[in-house]
């Protein structure tokens, strides 16, 4: 359950923030052009976009604390799958940098 919530908040947080990003540019552009020209349509355009921004921010805080407190937790007590190849992994400490270049994989033993 708990490698779902993750992968939920991460993709949530993945799509979200890039998002954000974008749209705070959007929108500083669009008040650029309101002060330019005095036209009030980009006046709307701007604050309605920039509601979605303030959305996306919120979305992008609500889970980006969660996903750091549980990508900073103890995931040594998380089981893994079944597979060999995991658990030899996890007991190994992750593959080392020179394995590829050495021809060994991270599931090889020993």
């Amino acid at each position: 359950m708990i490698r779902i919530q993750v992968w939920i908040h991460g993709l949530l947080h993945y799509l979200f923030v890039p998002l954000t990003l974008g749209l705070v540019i959007s929108t500083a552009c669009m008040e650029t052009a309101f002060v330019w020209t005095r036209d009030g349509a980009w006046r709307l355009a701007a604050h309605f976009w920039f509601r979605l921004f303030a959305l996306g921010w919120l979305v992008g805080i609500v889970t980006g604390y969660p996903l750091r407190a549980q990508l900073l937790s103890d995931w040594e007590t998380i089981p893994l799958s079944s597979s060999p190849c995991s658990t030899s992994v996890a007991h190994r400490g992750g593959a080392r940098a020179g394995d590829a270049r050495r021809g060994r994989h991270a599931c090889a033993v020993g």
